[in-house]
């Protein structure tokens, strides 16, 4: 009986703290449709688990069963199937990425970002589909040369005479990918339109990064390519109602700590400190609103406190924030990603006493 032998050619991982492990199980790519195609030319599979991605290529004693000719561009939109997840990311604003085995030269790196994490370098260009309407001033050009980058950096695939009449030109790529459209002569104030062609990144729903892995015969099986996702840090912040000022005495000193965890970036401190506010702060925040109005509800009591530090918050931070009132202690609930509440970069936490 024949035997089909596979190993791993290589494989992506996102990473972030959230997760225990610190890889990022909520992330899935799916190959593009030229990408599928290609996949199954040059005998590799795809498999995703535990929240990484493998390329495994088919094998004959050892080697390929199809070696690479030339370097291969394999295309993968990666999609969040949680998306409060995106809450935790500290990428500025930024939700829509372009990551890559290739430097700007079209050298091989090992890694999928420009630094170590993910940032405004790999901001995803504008999309459009492969066959679309490029728009021009009437008059205003000659010429667009038209660039594409590969493995050898950017090459020259075409340049279309413009019509001097014209008010737009038919541009048709056969190949998708990142293509460089520079007019000639280049009006003031303007540059080069850096984009990406692609059928089904334009008709796909919105995902989170499209990535695009080259491989070739020197790429050693077995390779790890790792995108970190910067972490958001907020202040915890706890809003009390004490119903009808019954439950505490507060002539009794009134103590908030927690335990620290390993991901905690607190320097000096062994335990996480809270303090008290007197309101909420900052006075103009969305949460002072929300303790004015609960103080309008009665005699209830409201007492808030937030932690001296931020911290991220995690997957299975244990339970170990306590609140303290001479004898009396009451174990508080830590945020927990799908029922976070976000307000002023601070994680609310409501709790009733």
């Amino acid at each position: 009986m024949l035997e089909i032998l596979y190993d791993i050619r290589c494989s992506i991982v996102f990473e972030h703290h959230f997760y225990s492990e610190g890889i990022c199980t909520d992330i899935r790519l799916t190959p593009t449709g030229d990408t599928i195609q290609a996949l199954e030319d040059h005998g590799l599979l795809v498999k995703n688990t535990l929240g990484k991605t493998h390329i495994f290529q088919q094998i004959s004693a050892g080697v390929p069963e199809v070696p690479f000719t030339e370097p291969v561009c394999f295309s993968f939109m990666a999609s969040l199937t949680n998306s409060a997840i995106y809450n935790l990311f500290d990428t500025g604003g930024i939700r829509q990425f372009h990551l890559t085995n290739l430097n700007s030269d079209g050298t091989f790196r090992d890694t999928l970002t420009q630094d170590e994490y993910l940032s405004q370098h790999e901001i995803l260009p504008r999309i459009t589909p492969q066959k679309f309407n490029f728009e021009l001033r009437k008059g205003a050009i000659s010429k667009l040369v038209i660039d594409f980058f590969d493995s050898t950096g950017w090459n020259t695939v075409t340049t279309e005479n413009i019509d001097p009449k014209a008010e737009g030109i038919e541009l048709t790529f056969i190949k998708p990918g990142k293509y460089r459209i520079t007019k000639q002569p280049l009006p003031a104030g303007e540059t080069s339109l850096i984009l990406i062609a692609s059928d089904d990144a334009y008709k796909s729903t919105p995902f989170f990064a499209l990535i695009d892995i080259w491989l070739q015969n020197d790429i050693a099986f077995k390779t790890l390519y790792t995108a970190k996702i910067p972490g958001r840090l907020f202040k915890f912040q706890y809003i009390f109602t004490d119903v009808e000022s019954k439950q505490i005495n507060y002539d009794i000193p009134i103590i908030v700590r927690g335990k620290k965890h390993i991901l905690d970036t607190i320097s000096a401190e062994s335990d996480i400190a809270f303090s008290e506010l007197e309101i909420a702060d900052p006075p103009e925040s969305k949460i002072d609103i929300v303790v004015a109005q609960l103080k309008k509800t009665g005699s209830d009591r409201i007492y808030v406190v937030e932690s001296v530090s931020p911290l991220p918050v995690l997957e299975n931070r244990p339970a170990s924030v306590k609140l303290k009132a001479g004898a009396n202690e009451v174990i508080l609930p830590v945020p927990l990603l799908n029922d976070l509440q976000i307000i002023d970069n601070k994680a609310v936490v409501f709790f009733n006493i």
